[in-house]
């Protein structure tokens, strides 16, 4: 753990005992001091960026193959074994008007300002050992961590899983991977109605198991949609557990409120929708993604709301085929006018059917702090 659980600000090198901690002592003007900011930019401009004097880093997260070697920095460096689809390439940046501290304490690399922490965690599955013990193990010491940090709240979690849809142990990789999840979940002593993370799980090539997350010291509110089953409710036909997520998390900040939309698919109630047409279930998913907006909006109806849209939101789009991109972008470039603020990716879904998945986070500034208890 990183330091006492009361603590108002993240714990130094001191306080951690083993922890590395490296301060970061730029000074943000005051118009910049937002909790946290997300974006997708070049990846020579990400790093002009991260070292400029507006913002404190969070991390950057890069894709494919792309190394680019002027990405340094004592802030989380996640490399994802996913290509890109787009033409140039682009980074994923975290930022905040806030001050930050950085750790790298049992496996786990930290940033943290006063409200929030971002994590990453990796690691290669030795001979011997299944996908579930891995997963189960990750998720217990990250829930450990951020609980004595002073953190509690898990609030979005992005899992990559090596060859997801292959078969292991008599069991498709998702399905081990939820139950290691949801093993973790329960002894962990998580709420299911109101506990769970938004959360993403696709596929990636052979390599390291890699999750990154976000955590807060406020509670979010747990936001579901009502066009499909919550995903802890699933059937046993899916799997010996539950996916153990929800649609999408609200965090409400001192500068504003963000919505974490998790990776969502052409799914209705429980099952597939329009097998093999990458054009509707982009559709489909965009209905869904409606929904699950509304429903943070009934969550929180502030004057702001007007603003928490689609059309706000960025996104990044994973897609199973390259050769269905066309598709897709033509089914967004309907629903939402234009496509400036995605980021496509080559990645598997969850299930072999579904050709394509979308997941956004749409943040509106300044807007009045939603209770945890509206839910």
């Amino acid at each position: 753990m990183l330091g006492p659980k009361k603590a108002s600000v993240v714990a130094t090198e001191q306080d951690s005992g083993a922890a590395s901690h490296v301060p970061w002592d730029r000074r943000p003007r005051p118009a910049a001091r937002q909790v946290l900011h997300v974006g997708y930019v070049g990846c020579a401009e990400a790093q002009t960026l991260l070292q400029g004097r507006l913002r404190f880093p969070l991390a950057r997260i890069d894709f494919g193959d792309y190394r680019p070697p002027e990405a340094t920095g004592p802030w989380p460096l996640v490399r994802l074994k996913l290509p890109q689809l787009q033409a140039a390439p682009l980074a994923e940046v975290w930022t905040s008007g806030l001050p930050v501290q950085y750790f790298h304490h049992d496996g786990l690399w930290l940033a943290a300002n006063k409200e929030i922490l971002f994590g990453y965690f990796e690691e290669h599955e030795s001979a011997g050992s299944t996908l579930a013990g891995l997963i189960h193990a990750a998720y217990r010491r990250i829930l450990t961590n951020i609980r004595g940090s002073g953190y509690p709240h898990l609030l979005r979690v992005w899992n990559y899983l090596p060859e997801i849809n292959e078969l292991s142990d008599g069991f498709e990789r998702y399905q081990q991977f939820c139950i290691g999840r949801h093993q973790a979940l329960v002894e962990e002593r998580v709420e299911f109605h109101h506990g769970l993370a938004a959360a993403t799980a696709v596929g990636t090539g052979p390599g390291a198991v890699q999750i990154y997350f976000l955590a807060s010291r406020r509670e979010g509110v747990q936001i579901e949609n009502p066009r499909q089953v919550n995903a802890y409710h699933y059937p046993r036909r899916y799997g010996p557990k539950s996916p153990s997520f929800a649609r999408a998390s609200l965090l409400s900040s001192e500068s504003g409120n963000h919505l974490f939309i998790a990776g969502t698919a052409s799914i209705v109630g429980h099952a597939s929708r329009h097998a093999g047409d990458p054009y509707r279930q982009t559709i489909e998913i965009l209905d869904n993604i409606e929904a699950v907006i509304a429903s943070a909006l009934v969550a929180h109806p502030g004057p702001h709301g007007g603003n928490l849209t689609s059309k706000a939101a960025l996104l990044k789009v994973y897609v199973r085929r390259p050769e269905h991109l066309p598709a897709i972008e033509k089914a967004l470039a309907e629903r939402l006018g234009s496509v400036p603020r995605c980021l496509f990716l080559r990645g598997d879904t969850c299930r072999s059917a579904l050709l394509t998945e979308i997941e956004g986070i749409v943040s509106v500034a300044n807007a009045e702090p939603v209770s945890p208890d509206k839910r």
